[in-house]
């Protein structure tokens, strides 16, 4: 066959095929009118293909949706994450958010079965490759809805108790779960004021966090009354509180979101630590809120074991090689004046780090040793 008898044409070249057509170009003149459109698309189609470098580049991004049991996590979060995952990851990340309504929700199927169609909907196409699901709320949320609408995607939890999830494992999912300092807020209230004779727990309807409460004031039973006051924040809550008798101090469990009426956001606890000693085992519901102290995890270092976690998964390692641990790093934070209500004073820390794995496969109990590579 001659050249003049046929022609090969190239077309969609950065498209990965190469698509050939024959023609009769026995006719000189269609041959060079042919050749010159072909010289022109083939010259259009190297002008607009992606350069090699693009292309690698394109398939080194990753995305990972951030889920947040409710918006306030976001603030004290984001920034601190994302930078020690990219300080690990090499290539463009595409952080996304979501978050779920905080706690007044999370027993509302109605809600959750509407949030996950919102989420399908909203990354349908899209290739996620990393989920960090931050909050009890927010965990819960992607065990139950995860084959419907993430399919495959790998999990990395975090900002959930030890205590709450302790043994529960998941296949493909893994992540930092610390030890909720209860029971250690209670001694250092008690420590700080001895004459204390009632602890009035304020806290939303939740079993697990109400019996984890009351486990641990029965180790001073006869010595002290428990007080529960159940439901959400607003002023009939803070009237009830107001009128409690002296030598209570306050336990406060109730999560807060701002923006909220008058005495259902974070003046009602402004107003409650105001008139009563007021103790708290999540630094979110105490510092900068007039509370005393309370036992508190590091949060920061949290984070950053959640970011390595996050960046070994975008790295490619499968999640089946992790073990799932939980940081009992935390330290007593002295941060009021127990005599004075709303008098600053210094902060004593008292750091006591664990750490405790367990093997996702075999749901062996927990050893009392590190994962690998992390501080």
């Amino acid at each position: 066959m001659t050249e003049a008898s046929s022609l090969l044409r190239i077309v969609n070249i950065s498209g990965g095929f190469v698509w050939h057509e024959r023609r009769d170009c026995s006719n000189p003149r269609l041959m060079v009118s042919l050749r010159s459109h072909a010289r022109l698309a083939i010259l259009v189609l190297l002008l607009c293909a992606p350069s090699g470098s693009l292309v690698a580049q394109h398939r080194n991004e990753k995305r990972v949706l951030l889920l947040f049991s409710d918006y306030g996590q976001r603030t004290e979060f984001l920034e601190l994450f994302e930078s020690a995952v990219r300080a690990h990851v090499s290539g463009n990340i595409t952080f996304d958010e979501a978050y779920l309504e905080g706690p007044h929700h999370i027993e509302e199927k109605s809600y959750l079965d509407s949030e996950a169609e919102t989420l399908r909907l909203r990354f349908a196409g899209t290739k996620l490759d990393l989920i960090v699901a931050a909050g009890p709320a927010a965990l819960r949320f992607t065990v139950e809805y995860r084959d419907r609408i993430f399919n495959g995607v790998p999990v990395v939890f975090t900002a959930v108790s030890s205590d709450e999830f302790a043994g529960k494992t998941w296949e493909g999912m893994t992540g930092v779960a610390n030890h909720v300092g209860l029971g250690e807020t209670i001694d250092l209230a008690v420590r700080l004021q001895p004459d204390t004779t009632a602890v009035a727990v304020i806290s939303p309807y939740d079993p697990h966090w109400l019996a984890a409460t009351h486990n641990e004031l029965v180790r001073y039973r006869g010595k002290i009354r428990e007080i529960d006051f159940i439901g959400p924040p607003g002023p009939e809550l803070f009237e009830k509180v107001a009128a409690l008798p002296p030598h209570t101090v306050v336990l406060f469990d109730l999560a807060l979101n701002p923006g909220q009426p008058p005495l259902a956001g974070f003046d009602l606890l402004d107003a409650v630590a105001q008139r009563i000693p007021t103790y708290s085992a999540w630094p979110n519901l105490c510092l900068n809120h007039g509370c005393i102290g309370g036992a508190f995890e590091e949060k920061s270092k949290l984070i950053v074991q959640t970011a390595d976690i996050a960046a070994r998964v975008l790295s490619g390692e499968p999640v089946t090689r992790f073990l799932s641990y939980a940081s009992g790093v935390f330290g007593l934070a002295w941060i009021g004046e127990p005599s004075g209500i709303g008098t600053s004073r210094s902060r004593l820390c008292h750091p006591a780090p664990r750490s405790y794995t367990a093997n996702p496969r075999s749901g062996s109990k927990a050893e009392n040793t590190s994962l690998p590579g992390s501080r």
